[in-house]
């Protein structure tokens, strides 16, 4: 299978990547910048480089000609539960999490990023067309997830849930800050905002008719600190324990970012 793919070098797209490289398909991945780190990551994956930009109309059309899909993964966000969930585990185990929340009623429906790189080329595979899925793990609330981070040894514990309208000005002040030392604000307005919804959605349709499954919450995260504490040990400095990993295979790149 050929596929067009947008937003290869980010968390989502290598995974996707690793993925469709896994089921022998041709990869045409659009960079900006053929000759970055990241681009280069995708060149050893055996990706053929499209440059180009995503906003821009100029070559879109003639880098998708000849294609059986495309897949549009490209984005630009600071919050995000691919990156705001992850930074919030690396702080608790680099021992610098605070020990208190905002928001533990709110529901989430998490989804491991290789599961979901597995959906979407499921979908691609056997979807018909027109057809709309969701890829989701069982649906948690933000208390209940905190009580599983409590399982790994790390830093404080939540011991106290304060409200939202409390947390909102002080995450005002703390958001530059974060910026400051070249962190992503991951405690910030919106992640108060976004702890008003409830995102509890059901992705049995996927099971249902792609036979695609999910790892369990405590696998999934068992999976997660995993590899995170082999991050964190190739890193020096607490900031750099703390930034998310650009490359998330290759201890080259890990190592200078």
């Amino acid at each position: 299978m050929k596929v067009f793919l947008t937003g290869g070098t980010g968390f989502i797209g290598q995974a996707i990547v690793r993925t469709m490289r896994g089921r022998g398909w041709e990869v045409h991945s659009l960079v900006r910048d053929a000759t970055s780190a990241l681009s280069c990551w995708l060149a050893r994956k055996g990706c053929v480089l499209v440059p180009g930009d995503v906003t821009r109309a100029e070559g879109l059309v003639d880098g998708m000609n000849g294609m059986d899909v495309v897949m549009h993964s490209a984005g630009v966000y600071e919050l995000g539960a691919d990156v705001a969930t992850c930074e919030r585990m690396q702080q608790h185990l680099a021992g610098v999490m605070p020990p208190i929340a905002f928001g533990g009623d709110a529901t989430f429906a998490l989804v491991d990023v290789q599961a979901l790189a597995e959906g979407l080329c499921l979908a691609a595979e056997k979807a018909p067309l027109g057809e709309d899925y969701i890829f989701n793990g069982e649906p948690i609330t933000l208390k209940a997830m905190f009580e599983q981070f409590a399982r790994y040894p790390g830093g404080m514990k939540v011991h106290l849930q304060l409200p939202r309208w409390f947390m909102r000005p002080l995450m005002l002040l703390l958001e530059p800050l974060q910026r400051a030392v070249g962190l992503p604000a991951v405690l910030s307005r919106d992640l108060v905002d976004l702890s008003r919804g409830h995102f509890n959605y059901s992705a049995a349709k996927a099971h249902r008719t792609m036979a695609w499954s999910h790892p369990d919450f405590e696998e999934m995260w068992d999976q997660i600190v995993l590899r995170e504490r082999e991050l964190m040990a190739q890193r020096r400095g607490l900031l750099n324990k703390l930034r998310h990993q650009s490359v998330v295979d290759d201890p080259a790149i890990a190592t200078t970012k």
